[in-house]
């Protein structure tokens, strides 16, 4: 008998077809149903549960234990090819056992989604739609840039911590090439309200003194937070133990400290900071050396526990203690009817504090209350909303 060829078919038919074409007859007629010597051969379920226990059983890959004793020569023939079929059937069911994609049944390969149930946009291509859609028509021209920007690595400023040693901290970072924009702003300041006269000569930056302490000043006082120039994409490196056992500085987007500056806290106030976390503003104001009481609140738990590191990594054990809770601030109030009082409020202008930092940051000049800093290619930092309110009783 001639062997047969071995091939990955990709469907069990052609397996049907080949072994069709070895054994010359139709392939639905292959239910063996043939008596040999008293014997019948039928191997379908229905046979085998009808047979006798006496019975030998069959296997496809042994020859019979006893000698055929028929001498009808049509009868061994057909006996001869049913065995021939039985041993091609137990070679079939050895190739299906075998790894392979040709050789793997339909009903027992991986099934993909079909295409109609596969999303035809991810969810963040889906998100940046509607971006596009809902901020274009806002922002206009300088969507594009804010766009790319919120895609990009996003830039951070340096708050350098007053309670280590600043001083070797801010030389180290103006080596960097890093400039504190606080200090900018308060030279601006300072330059408007005391105009030099024109014969004065100018002096290298290098050379020039820091405002007086007697400049006027309506912001937050104390704060040092150094960024790079515009277009320089360098980054800080991480935050040191200094000698006094606290973290030398503190890696923040620079427009979230622009709300403590436009708080203008002055000593001995008492400041409630809402949503405290993750604990920048917190620790910013701790740095005014302005509160005389300090209470940080935020709704959420994983926040919380950020601010309490953040305090315990960057203020002193002795120093000042801070109230840390997590409630809603909506019930503020009756949490703390005693402490503060209801007062009505206003919203004051902040056109000149854009004005002051308009070098360093991105301000929307359409928002009618309040600012607006946006992410922009030469100014990576925020989105940031803030306005302050005055008290009028």
């Amino acid at each position: 008998m001639s062997s047969l060829k071995t091939h990955s078919p990709s469907h069990p038919r052609s397996l049907v077809t080949t072994l069709s074409r070895y054994l010359g007859r139709d392939p639905a007629s292959w239910r063996p149903d043939f008596r040999c010597g008293g014997r019948h051969l039928d191997k379908s379920p229905r046979s085998r549960a009808g047979a006798s226990a006496n019975s030998e059983p069959f296997t496809a890959n042994t020859a019979p234990r006893r000698k055929r004793t028929s001498t009808d020569p049509k009868t061994c023939a057909r006996t001869a090819n049913m065995e021939a079929s039985l041993r091609i059937m137990a070679g079939v069911r050895r190739l299906l056992r075998r790894s392979g994609p040709g050789l793997v049944l339909r009903r027992l390969r991986h099934k993909k989604k079909w295409a109609s149930t596969e999303p035809k946009f991810s969810s963040i291509r889906l998100a940046l739609q509607n971006f596009d859609m809902n901020y274009k028509v806002q922002f206009g021209d300088l969507w594009p840039s804010i766009r790319v920007s919120l895609l990009s690595e996003q830039k951070y400023g340096a708050l350098i911590n007053n309670f280590s040693t600043w001083d070797k901290t801010t030389y180290e970072l103006e080596q960097l090439k890093a400039k504190d924009f606080v200090l900018e702003a308060q030279r601006r300041m300072w330059e408007k309200a005391f105009p030099e006269e024109p014969s004065t000569p100018a002096l290298p930056p290098e050379l020039e003194t820091p405002p007086s302490p007697g400049a006027p000043w309506p912001y937050s006082p104390n704060l040092r937070c150094y960024t790079f120039t515009k277009g320089d994409i360098s980054r800080f490196y991480p935050a040191r133990v200094s000698s006094l056992g606290v973290l030398d500085y503190y890696l923040m987007d620079a427009s979230s400290l622009l709300p403590v500056l436009a708080l203008g806290v002055q000593p001995g106030d008492t400041v409630l900071d809402l949503c405290a976390g993750p604990g920048g503003k917190t620790l910013a104001l701790l740095l005014t050396g302005c509160c005389r009481h300090l209470a940080a609140n935020d709704i959420s738990g994983s926040r919380t526990r950020r601010l309490k590191q953040v305090l315990h990594s960057y203020v002193p054990q002795d120093g000042s203690q801070v109230r840390v809770t997590s409630q809603d601030g909506r019930k503020w109030g009756d949490l703390e009817r005693s402490t503060y009082d209801r007062v009505d409020v206003q919203v004051e202008e902040l056109s000149y504090f854009r004005h002051l930092f308009q070098d360093t940051f991105s301000f929307f000049p359409s928002c009618r209350i309040g600012e607006l800093v946006l992410p922009v290619l030469w100014a990576n930092f925020g989105p940031m909303y803030f306005c302050r309110l005055r008290r009028l009783t």
